[in-house]
């Protein structure tokens, strides 16, 4: 019995995870939707696009993670908005390490640019700022169980 309860609890962390993740990309499609303007071919507006990204990944994921907690009617879990916090913090800090790597570059030289971050750093770090996020937002409570 108690095997199931584990099982079943893994399952309902691999769901909100996963439903995180789908809502999180999706925010930033919206994003881009609204804001079309944001291109990656000026510095300012490489930094707006990883703006958007960490804004699309926080509120995808404390989304998702707020459904799930209604839907599991935590009301003894930590607040959602420290939650958030935990969810913006760690999704921030993959995004600030591209910033810095991508500073060394000018996205004007669309060649140079395009080879050492859009398609090196940038999808390996959005993905790590993506998982963090989660954890990020499952992390409170977690430390609060023990």
């Amino acid at each position: 019995m108690r095997t199931g309860i584990k099982f079943s609890t893994l399952l309902g962390w691999f769901a909100t995870a996963v439903l995180q993740g789908t809502l999180a990309l999706l925010v930033v499609y919206v994003i881009y939707i609204f804001f079309p303007g944001l291109d990656i071919s000026t510095r300012w507006g490489w930094l707006l696009t990883l703006l958007a990204i960490w804004l699309g990944f926080t509120l995808g994921i404390s989304l998702g993670g707020w459904i799930y907690l209604r839907m599991r009617r935590m009301a003894d879990s930590p607040a959602v908005v420290t939650r958030m916090m935990w969810t913006a913090a760690s999704t921030f800090l993959p995004l600030a390490v591209l910033a810095v790597i991508g500073s060394r570059y000018d996205p004007a030289e669309t060649q140079e640019f395009a080879a050492a971050i859009l398609e090196n750093w940038e999808p390996r770090l959005s993905q790590a700022a993506l998982w963090l996020g989660i954890l990020g937002f499952h992390l409170p409570g977690m430390l609060r169980r023990e």
